[in-house]
């Protein structure tokens, strides 16, 4: 997908408009939105694991003497925390099929001149 950005000429010898490279770029960007629910899922367990394993060390009263306490000893791997079990994010995963079709029809939808006269 992201070939789409690399060239301002087409094989045709269309020199695209900006306002056309423009448009093509957003609609590249909403077409990747697709994912959003997937990668926020995933996202959103491993934060829970996170804090979970931030709370059990402040628990034990760990990284008092260090600047970002807890919070810094589990982000480095000082102190353990578990992997997050993202499985139940698959039911949210697009594939890349469905974002390229979804990118052509919004790619149909571009109203503004496309080559340079």
């Amino acid at each position: 997908m992201l070939l789409i950005f690399c060239s301002q000429v087409q094989a045709d010898d269309c020199e695209i408009t900006k306002e056309y490279a423009d448009a093509r770029k957003e609609a590249y960007f909403k077409a990747q939105e697709v994912h959003a629910s997937y990668n926020e899922c995933r996202e959103s367990a491993q934060a829970a694991v996170y804090w979970k394993a931030v709370a059990a060390c402040t628990e034990e009263r760990l990284g008092k003497e260090i600047g970002g306490r807890c919070a810094h000893l589990v982000a480095n791997g000082s102190y353990p925390m578990a992997i997050a079990d993202k499985n139940h994010c698959e039911i949210f995963k697009v594939s890349k099929e469905i974002e390229k079709q979804y990118f052509i029809e919004l790619m149909s939808k571009i109203n503004v001149e496309k080559c340079k006269t």
